[in-house]
C-alpha cells in the first residue's frame, strides 16, 4: 500500500485553465467625431457594436471581426448629445458603454 495505512493515495490531473476577461475600451470620449474602441474577445469570436439613442433605437451596426481588436468609428454625422454604444460577442458577452458626442 501506497500511504502506510492501506489506501492509496488520491492522485489528480487537473489543469487549471487562466481565467479570460473581455476587454472593452472607448478613447476620444466625449467627441467630435473620431472614436476607437479597442475590444479583445476570445480567440475567433467574432461580435457587433451597435449604436442605439437613448431610447434603445438603433441607429446602426457595425460588425467586429475576430482577431482585429481595434476599430476607429467616425461619429461627425450625429447631432451632439449622448448614444450609447453596445458590443456584443458572439459567446454572450455584453457590455454597454455611453458615447458623448459634442460639437
Amino acid at each position: 500500500m501506497a500511504n502506510g495505512k492501506g489506501k492509496k493515495p488520491l492522485i489528480t490531473n487537473s489543469i487549471k485553465q487562466p481565467s479570460f476577461e473581455y476587454v472593452v475600451k472607448l478613447f476620444n470620449n466625449p467627441t467630435k467625431g473620431m472614436s476607437t474602441l479597442l475590444y479583445i474577445f476570445k480567440q475567433d469570436e467574432e461580435g457587433e457594436l451597435l449604436l442605439m439613442d437613448l431610447t434603445s433605437k438603433v441607429l446602426s451596426e457595425i460588425y467586429l471581426p475576430a482577431n482585429k481588436q481595434e476599430i476607429i468609428s467616425n461619429f461627425e454625422y450625429l447631432s451632439s448629445g449622448t448614444y450609447l454604444l453596445q458590443i456584443r460577442s458572439q459567446l454572450g458577452f455584453t457590455k454597454t458603454e455611453k458615447l458623448i458626442i459634442t460639437h
